[in-house]
């Protein structure tokens, strides 16, 4: 990784999640988690850097996840947040 960010918009508009994944997925829980992988993932950025073919100011439409993240049941939204985020970090430098 390596280069720092001057500036990140992020903006996670569709998360899929398996429907056996425990827990209450609202609309408005959905749309928080997002929200809060969104921030974990500019957590990452900021701290870890970009890819170098981003210093020429590349963009990212759509990102589809390899393999599927996972949680353990008791890790709660947050964590599946954080789980999120750094698979989407590691997407990034492929």
């Amino acid at each position: 990784m390596g280069v720092k960010p001057g500036r990140i918009e992020l903006n996670i508009e569709e998360l899929m999640l398996d429907p056996a994944l425990p827990g209450e997925w609202t609309p408005s829980a959905l749309q928080a988690l997002r929200e809060e992988a969104a921030r974990a993932l500019a957590f990452l950025l900021e701290t870890q850097g970009l890819p170098a073919d981003f210093e020429q100011g590349r963009s990212v439409d759509v990102i589809e996840l390899q393999r599927p993240v996972h949680i353990e049941r008791a890790g709660g939204a947050e964590k599946l947040a954080n789980s999120i985020a750094q698979a989407i970090y590691r997407s990034l430098s492929r």
